[in-house]
C-alpha cells in the first residue's frame, strides 16, 4: 500500500508540474496501479 501511495503522489506531482492533460495522467496512474 505504501508503494502505491508513493507512486500516486509522484504521478500527481508530475501532473501538477505539467498541467497539460490531467485525464491522460489519471489513466497512467490507473494503469500503473492495475499493473
Amino acid at each position: 500500500d505504501t508503494l502505491i501511495s508513493i507512486n500516486v503522489e509522484f504521478d500527481f506531482n508530475e501532473s501538477v508540474d505539467e498541467i497539460v492533460v490531467p485525464t491522460v495522467n489519471a489513466d497512467e496512474v490507473v494503469g500503473g496501479i492495475l499493473l
